[in-house]
């Protein structure tokens, strides 16, 4: 009866007032249906709670880990309906209904690393393939199109190289997608659109709209890549360590991006790292690409002033400086004009639907 509920990507769970109170994500399960679900606070006064379907007798369960204002909790079913109960210590009962979305069929089982691919140099002129470098992340937006930033494509390769993006099939294979037709966005932006011989299977789609301020996001790419240097064949090897990050606009802005002049942004409240370049930004319970992730915004911040003798000036202690930084994603707008060979000339946005 609650299999409906429970089976979600994502489940909100609202006051009377419709307003969230928690926020239910998929913990993930090896068939999709979901036998953990993970609720994390959305207020500071709301308990964490661990909800889902036992896999053996098929029945809801619910795990919390309580904050002193809510030492209770229950889940009961009605009308095909979960509902969250939350028992505060003066003995008032707070009701959360779940608005859910559903997960698709397609989507069991899916794993990031199916779409959203690492960037490698290679050789191709041996009897092997020889992978020279990592140079960032991609992902397929459909019609054999891979998007990615235009720096992590940018290089003249030699004769018998070429940028390659790499997916691991669910059986475990590593297949290798040469890129052609590689072209700077017509209109000047650090994006880049290729061909591929490949196709989505999650469907991500370029959004509609930009996201406001505060909107939750994610993304996912290739950052941190270990490097083995393997001088007795002459070649490396690398093992990419792809991440799963989650966060938040901060604003909206336009950054002087050295190279591309002003660029409209999204700053983001979290890391960017070497690798991470071309990650498609994902609006948090959907599928909306809202942006690509290109590089960040750095900004110090004086922790401890240095010392220096009162007599002679000369410095004693060094001054202390700790760095902060805001990852940054082009704006939609731009991502939806995105033009190049792939795109047959159109926007992206326009060439996908037609």
């Amino acid at each position: 009866m609650a299999e409906d509920v429970i089976r979600s990507k994502r489940i909100e769970l609202v006051d009377d007032k419709g307003e969230p109170v928690v926020v239910l994500t998929a913990e993930g399960g090896e068939t999709g249906d979901l036998a953990g679900v993970i609720v994390s606070s959305v207020k500071e006064d709301t308990p964490t709670v661990t909800i889902g379907i036992d896999r053996d007798g098929g029945e809801p369960f619910l795990h919390m880990n309580a904050g002193e204002d809510s030492p209770s909790a229950t889940i009961t079913l009605a009308d095909e309906q979960a509902y969250l109960h939350l028992k505060n210590k003066d003995g008032s009962v707070l009701t959360l209904t779940p608005q859910t979305e559903p997960v698709a069929e397609s989507d069991l089982g899916y794993v990031p690393g199916q779409d959203i691919l690492p960037i490698f140099t290679a050789d191709l002129t041996g009897e092997d393939i020889v992978f020279h470098s990592h140079e960032g992340t991609g992902f397929l937006v459909g019609k054999n199109v891979i998007v990615t930033c235009w720096h992590c494509v940018e290089a003249n390769l030699p004769e018998g190289w070429v940028y390659l993006a790499l997916r691991k099939d669910r059986n475990g294979d590593i297949e290798g997608f040469k890129m052609i037709d590689i072209e700077q966005d017509h209109n000047g932006a650090d994006l880049a659109t290729a061909r591929v011989d490949a196709e989505p299977e999650l469907g991500l789609r370029i959004a509609e709209e930009p996201a406001l301020m505060s909107k939750d996001i994610w993304s996912y790419g290739y950052p941190l890549t270990d490097v083995t240097e393997q001088p007795e064949l002459g070649r490396k090897r690398f093992r990419p360590n792809p991440r799963w990050m989650q966060s938040y606009i901060l604003r909206d802005f336009d950054f002087a991006q050295p190279g591309f002049g002003d660029t409209p942004s999204y700053e983001l409240n979290m890391p960017s790292l070497a690798g991470m370049s071309g990650a498609p930004i994902v609006k948090a319970g959907s599928r909306e690409v809202i942006g690509v992730l290109y590089g960040r915004n750095d900004a110090e911040q004086m922790e401890e002033f240095g010392t220096r003798d009162p007599a002679t000036k000369e410095r004693l202690t060094p001054d202390i400086v700790r760095m902060t930084y805001f990852a940054l994603a082009h704006y939609t707008d731009t991502l939806r004009n995105l033009r190049g060979a792939a795109t047959q000339g159109q926007p992206l946005a326009d060439f996908l639907k037609s």
